[in-house]
C-alpha cells in the first residue's frame, strides 16, 4: 500500500517563497511607479490651472488696454482681487471697462502670507518693494494643487518684462528649479 504523503501534490516552502518574493517586487515597482504618476498629474493640474489663469488675465487685459490700471492696488505679487472685485474703470461711451469677475470668487481664498510657516516666501514682496521687506498678510489667492499661491510679476509693465504667472511648485520656495512660470 503506497504512503498517502507521496501521492499528495503541492508546493514546497522554498517554491513559495520565490512566488511571494516575486508579488512583493512587483507590489513595490507599481507603488514607486504611482508615486511619479501622482506628481505628473499635479504638474498638469498646475499647467492647466495657470492657463485658465493666463486667459482670465487676458481677457482683463481686453477689456482695460492695460494689465493693472493702477499698480498701487495690487499689494502683492499673488494678489489677485483685480480679477475678482469691480473695479470702477467701466466707460460707458467707449463700452470698455473692467467686464469681471474673470474667475470665480469661491476658487479663491484668504492666505496669511506672512505667518506661513510651510512656504518660504523670501524674495516675494510689494511690487514696488525691491527687498522684498514688507510683509504680505490676508490677501486673495489662487492656490495651486501644492497649495501655495500663484504668483502675478510684471503686470504693471514697468519693468519692461513680459508678465508671466509662477507657481513654486512642490518645495513651495520661490526661484528653485521645480518652479512653473508662463508669460501672459
Amino acid at each position: 500500500m503506497p504512503s498517502p504523503l507521496k501521492n499528495q501534490q503541492g508546493f514546497t516552502l522554498l517554491e513559495l517563497l520565490i512566488v511571494v518574493s516575486i508579488m512583493v517586487v512587483i507590489a513595490g515597482m507599481g507603488l514607486m511607479s504611482y508615486g511619479n504618476t501622482r506628481s505628473d498629474s499635479e504638474d498638469q493640474a498646475v499647467r492647466v490651472e495657470m492657463e485658465q489663469l493666463r486667459l482670465a488675465v487676458m481677457h482683463y487685459f481686453k477689456d482695460q488696454n492695460d494689465y493693472v490700471n493702477d499698480s498701487a492696488n495690487i499689494r502683492s505679487p499673488a494678489d489677485i482681487d483685480f480679477l475678482t472685485n469691480l473695479s470702477p474703470s467701466w466707460d460707458v461711451d467707449y463700452r470698455k471697462g473692467w467686464r469681471g469677475p474673470y474667475i470665480k470668487k469661491s476658487l479663491t481664498t484668504n492666505f496669511d502670507i506672512a505667518n506661513s510657516t510651510k512656504f518660504s516666501f523670501s524674495g516675494v514682496g510689494y511690487p514696488a518693494d525691491e527687498d522684498a521687506s514688507n510683509p504680505l498678510i490676508n490677501i486673495n489667492v489662487k492656490l495651486d494643487p501644492y497649495g501655495q499661491p500663484y504668483l502675478f510679476f510684471d503686470l504693471d509693465s514697468s519693468m519692461g518684462n513680459p508678465p508671466a504667472i509662477v507657481s513654486m511648485g512642490a518645495d513651495g520656495l520661490y526661484d528653485t528649479p521645480d518652479d512653473v512660470e508662463i508669460e501672459i
